[in-house]
């Protein structure tokens, strides 16, 4: 092996060297492709302003590849959809009716709403309950009881506790009339103490006094408003007062309002929960038979939880009402017609 190794050597370095010029080449022109893109290039101006010009004009339009992404989906948005056809799974002999293999681009898919699940009753509010159920019923019974007599309490409590202004005199109250200033005569003038006003004439100083009737006049006049002001504020106070309980309905309802979702109309009416009746042990019938129940019971209750669900609207029955009342009169022949028939038999009664 080291024999042949060492052959292969010789063999190599034996060869002649290459000259230099052949071994080496410098290209100075370079690739005369390439140079054109190098040399100097007017402006397309140039071009377009020239007598014979080949160039066309600029175009004030945008063309493709300048316009926005929104413009360029707006073209592919207008196009119809591509639909792959309905591969049908099962092939009806004796149907003639012909089916579209795709679907149209024009059916509306309505989109998902999510609804609350109905909440079910308690247990104790079933035809015959078990006594643990009952009892619970019982202490829900008795809790919204005293719920409601406290508030009743309290409301009764709250309109008995209204706001009174202090009393007054009449005179105090009374508004500043234009002849106030009239009966400064009898009482003491005040003179704006000022030197330069000492060669001035007297008519002047009579401008710049001010009596004490009249500074009593401007401030029975500001005391007057004030007292306006706090009567009418007072007042509004009383009404919320008497209406507590309508203020008090409307403060709860407020922030459900919010969460609730979109209503059907204006005058929507909200879905309320009934109350189930709750029997004393000594109501409570012996058999299930005796119990009254109408035959319209369990679709009412199915009604009733499709409104809640809002899939049916809370609807109440209004009743029609007249703005005005219906006008009484009495016809021309039957005018005095009572009247004239207790004169008939008045006569008739007289007679021997």
């Amino acid at each position: 092996m080291q024999s042949c190794s060492i052959q292969i050597r010789v063999v190599i370095f034996r060869k002649a060297p290459l000259a230099m010029e052949t071994a080496f080449f410098i290209d100075k022109q370079g690739d005369p492709s390439k140079a054109s893109l190098h040399s100097k290039k007017c402006l397309r101006i140039e071009e377009i302003c020239r007598a014979q010009s080949s160039t066309p004009a600029l175009i004030h339009a945008r063309s493709a590849s300048n316009k926005p992404k929104k413009q360029k989906n707006s073209k592919d948005l207008g196009k119809p959809i591509k639909v792959a056809p309905i591969k049908p799974t099962i092939t009806d002999i004796w149907n003639c009716v012909t089916k579209p293999t795709s679907s149209s681009d024009t059916v509306f898919k309505a989109p998902l709403v999510q609804r609350t699940i109905p909440e079910a009753l308690h247990p104790g509010a079933s035809y015959n309950p078990s006594k643990k159920h009952h009892k619970e019923a019982l202490a829900m019974a008795l809790i919204r009881e005293v719920g409601r007599k406290s508030n009743k309490e309290l409301f009764s409590h709250a309109k008995n506790t209204r706001i009174c202004l202090p009393i007054t005199p009449a005179a105090d109250l009374q508004m500043p009339s234009s002849g106030a200033g009239q009966s400064a005569d009898n009482e003491p003038l005040i003179e704006c103490q000022n030197p330069t006003d000492s060669s001035s004439p007297s008519v002047s100083r009579q401008s710049q006094r001010i009596s004490q009737s009249k500074k009593a006049a401007r401030r029975r006049e500001r005391e007057c408003i004030q007292n306006a002001i706090r009567k009418k504020e007072l007042k509004k106070l009383n009404f919320q007062i008497d209406n507590i309980e309508k203020l008090s309905s409307q403060i709860l309802l407020k922030p459900k309002s919010k969460r609730e979702p979109k209503k059907f109309g204006k005058d929507v009416k909200k879905f309320e929960k009934p109350i189930f009746p709750v029997f004393l042990n000594s109501e409570i019938p012996s058999s299930l038979r005796a119990i009254e129940c109408s035959a319209t019971a369990p679709f009412v209750d199915q009604f009733k939880k499709l409104q809640q669900n809002r899939l049916v609207e809370v609807r109440v029955p209004s009743l029609k009402k007249r703005k005005y009342s219906l006008r009484k009169y009495e016809k021309r022949s039957y005018k005095n017609f009572e009247q004239a028939a207790a004169v008939k038999s008045l006569a008739v009664g007289s007679q021997p």
